[in-house]
């Protein structure tokens, strides 16, 4: 039992470590192409990755400095959108307030427009707030 116990612990530190380094984005990528090895058009930002000063700069001009642009982009036309946008939360809190409200600080704020800009240009985007959340809407949107 104590060696069970020591390999939890072992993998917890591991997958903490990873999305720390790599982001968040790309642990989902792979779990969502583990779950459907077909679906190649997903594609995500390069936030949470880790990168120097120089490496920062680069990646925002050549992503042309666009703020709260979407996490991530399935470049596939379904249900009359154009494609489907997603910003991931790890949670509904993250976005809302206890009563509901769209939270007022200015990262969220900005996020919430560029997502109803993409809509008014015929994009399914919105928030996803959690895994669970994320894959049903890609679920949903793929059928």
């Amino acid at each position: 039992a104590n060696y069970i116990a020591a390999a939890q612990t072992i993998f917890s530190n591991w997958v903490a470590a990873f999305v720390e380094n790599v982001g968040m984005g790309l642990l989902f990528i792979q779990a969502i192409r583990l779950i459907n090895p077909n679906l190649r058009l997903l594609t995500s930002d390069l936030g949470g990755i880790r990168l120097n000063m120089g490496q920062a700069v680069e990646a925002k001009r050549l992503q042309g400095g666009q703020r709260g642009f979407p996490d991530f982009f399935l470049a596939c036309a379904r249900h009359g959108y154009h494609g489907l946008f997603g910003e991931i939360k790890t949670s509904a809190d993250e976005v809302y307030t206890k009563a509901g409200r769209l939270r007022q600080d200015a990262h969220t704020q900005e996020q919430w427009r560029v997502l109803q800009r993409l809509g008014a240009e015929g994009y399914f985007a919105g928030f996803w707030l959690g895994y669970s959340d994320a894959t049903q809407q890609i679920d949903w949107y793929l059928q």
